[in-house]
């Protein structure tokens, strides 16, 4: 299907929180920015993080959309890299 929404099979297996954290972590992406680029608080997406809350489907489909779009970095897994805020600054 042409132009579709790809679920991560993860997220169809009820593991969203940690396909959220790794899928993050792969793109060095903070709370605060994904928040910015959805439009959600970051306040939710850290409760979906820690398994505090469920998300409803139109945020899934918000954070999907976001981060499967968005390229894998390459050094994500580096201690040496900082992560850059919305603002280009360390994070």
């Amino acid at each position: 299907m042409k132009g579709g929404l790809h679920l991560p099979a993860r997220i169809t297996e009820g593991d969203f929180a940690g396909w959220l954290r790794d899928a993050m972590k792969a793109r060095r992406m903070t709370t605060r920015l994904v928040a910015m680029r959805t439009g959600l608080n970051h306040a939710s997406i850290s409760r979906l993080m820690n398994r505090a809350r469920e998300p409803l489907l139109s945020t899934a489909i918000r954070l999907v959309r976001l981060l499967e779009r968005e390229p894998r970095r390459a050094d994500a897994g580096s201690e040496d890299s900082t992560a850059e805020g919305p603002r280009g600054r360390a994070a």
